[in-house]
C-alpha cells in the first residue's frame, strides 16, 4: 500500500471514530439503525467494516442486538467476506469487550461463522477457546456452547490422545470451567475413540493432576464407557487402569465406586480373580480383590 494510502485510510478511520464515538448509548434505535446503515455502506473494505463493527458494540449489548437484527442482511454480506484469521479477531475482541454483544453476533450469524470456521483445523479452534477465555471465560463458555457443531465437526479427524492433551492444557491454563464444557461437547466422539482403559485411565490422571475435580468429572461422563470396555477388557488393560488411577486418591474412589459391582461379577468367572491379583501384586497395587463386595465400595488411601 502507498504511504498516501496509508495516510487517507488513517484519517478515514480517525474520522469514523470521531463520528460514531459520541453519546451512541444515548441515541435512540431508528437513529442508530441509520446511522450504522449509512457507514456500513460507506465501508470500502473489511478493515472498514470491523472498525463499524467493534464501533456497534459500543452501544450495549441490548441496542447493538437491535442493530444485528435490523441491519442483517447487510452485515452479513461483509462477514461472508471475512477470512478465518480475520474472523478470530472479530471474534476475540466482541467476547472481550462485551459477552451480551457477543452472544447476539453468535445468535445471529452462528451459521456464517460456522462456515468459516469449519475451514480451519481443530487447533485453530482450540487455540481461539483458549485465547478467549483467558479475555473472558464467561464469552469461552458461551462460544463452546454456541459453537458445538463447528467444534465437533473439526474434532473428528484428531486422535483420541489430543483430546486428552487439548483438555490438560486448557485445565493448567487454570480454566477448567471451559475445559468442562468442551469435555461435554466432545464427549461421545472422546469415547468412541478410545478401545482401552489404559488410555482411558491415562487422560483422567492428566486431567485429575490439572485439576482434581475436573478429573473426576470425567470419570463420571466417561462411566458408560469405562463399563463398557471393562466387560471385555483383558487382564493386564484392567491392571494398567487401575495401576494408573491409583496414583490419585480421589480418582481411583470415584472409579472404583463405578466399576466396583461389575467387576465382583466379572472376577467370579474361572481364575480371572487369582491372576489380577498376582499382576497387580506384581505391579505392587495393593487392592485386596478377594475381599471385593459389589454393593460396598472400597475406599482407596493412595499416596
Amino acid at each position: 500500500m502507498l504511504v498516501g494510502e496509508m495516510r487517507k485510510k488513517n484519517k478515514y478511520s480517525i474520522n469514523l471514530r470521531m463520528l460514531i464515538g459520541q453519546d451512541l448509548a444515548y441515541m435512540e434505535k431508528e437513529d442508530l439503525l441509520s446511522l450504522f446503515k449509512n457507514l456500513l455502506l460507506r465501508a470500502r473494505d473489511q478493515d472498514d467494516f470491523i472498525e463499524i463493527l467493534y464501533a456497534m458494540c459500543e452501544v450495549g449489548s441490548a441496542k447493538f442486538r437491535i442493530l444485528v437484527r435490523g441491519l442483517r442482511n447487510i452485515l452479513e454480506r461483509h462477514i461472508r467476506l471475512m477470512g478465518l484469521d480475520r474472523m478470530k479477531m472479530v471474534l476475540l475482541y466482541v467476547s472481550r469487550t462485551s459477552p451480551g454483544c457477543f452472544k447476539a453476533l453468535l445468535d445471529q450469524f452462528g451459521d456464517i461463522i460456522h462456515d468459516i470456521l469449519v475451514d480451519g483445523h481443530f487447533n485453530d479452534i482450540i487455540i481461539l477457546i483458549l485465547n478467549m477465555s483467558i479475555l473472558n471465560e464467561e464469552s469461552a463458555i458461551m462460544f463452546v456452547d454456541a459453537m458445538r457443531d463447528t467444534i465437533r465437526e473439526l474434532a473428528m479427524t484428531e486422535g483420541f490422545k489430543h483430546f486428552g492433551t487439548v483438555l490438560w492444557y486448557i485445565t493448567i491454563m487454570k480454566k477448567p470451567n471451559v475445559a468442562k464444557k468442551l469435555f461435554s461437547v466432545l464427549l461421545d466422539i472422546i469415547s468412541g475413540k478410545t478401545s482401552s482403559l489404559t488410555d482411558l485411565a491415562d487422560m483422567l490422571f492428566w486431567l485429575v493432576k490439572g485439576d482434581e475435580n475436573l478429573g473426576v468429572y470425567g470419570a463420571e461422563l466417561l462411566k458408560d464407557r469405562i463399563l463398557s470396555l471393562l466387560e471385555k477388557a483383558s487382564i493386564p488393560d484392567i491392571a494398567g487402569f487401575l495401576l494408573i488411577t491409583s496414583k490419585h486418591e480421589k480418582l481411583f474412589n470415584k472409579i472404583w465406586g463405578i466399576i466396583n459391582p461389575q467387576l465382583a461379577r466379572i472376577l467370579d468367572r474361572g481364575d480371572l480373580r487369582d491372576r489380577l491379583q498376582a499382576l497387580l501384586s506384581t505391579l505392587k497395587v495393593e487392592i485386596p480383590l478377594k475381599d471385593i463386595q459389589r454393593s460396598l465400595p472400597y475406599q482407596h488411601t493412595g499416596k
